[in-house]
């Protein structure tokens, strides 16, 4: 699943949920998840590779690897994982300018977000969400 850090807990996305831009770590603007895995594997140790992708009208529009992302665990009786600090970004090279961004507000995105964790274990998801710029 999707969704974001809400007071230290896991809320996830609802379908076409509005969301912000955040700066992406990769370069550029994107929506900032917290992705929460079952059936990966988890620890204080764990890592995992994340393939951030970004569509609008089946166009992809960005897509990005995370590499070496810490999967720490949910709980102490293996109910899942948790990835945070993950952007799903827009190519910086197409989304560049102040005017690009604002074209993408009230835009339909799904953000597609595979987990790859060090057993070769994998998890998909994809998300619709309602892209929100400035106030």
């Amino acid at each position: 699943m999707l969704g974001q850090g809400v007071g230290g807990a896991f809320a996830p996305f609802t379908d076409g949920e509005p969301v912000s831009l955040a700066v992406a770590p990769q370069g550029g603007f994107g929506v900032s998840v917290v992705i929460r895995t079952e059936g990966l594997s988890a620890g204080d140790d764990a890592l995992a590779d994340v393939q951030l992708d970004v569509e609008i009208d089946g166009v992809t529009e960005g897509s990005f690897l995370l590499t070496d992302a810490a999967l720490l665990c949910l709980d102490t009786d293996g109910g899942g994982g948790l990835v945070s600090g993950a952007v799903v970004g827009f190519d910086p090279d197409r989304y560049g300018t102040n005017d690009d961004l604002v074209a993408l507000d009230g835009r339909e995105a799904v953000l597609s977000v595979t987990v790859l964790d060090d057993g070769m274990a994998m998890a998909s998801v994809q998300q619709a969400v309602t892209i929100r710029v400035g106030g």
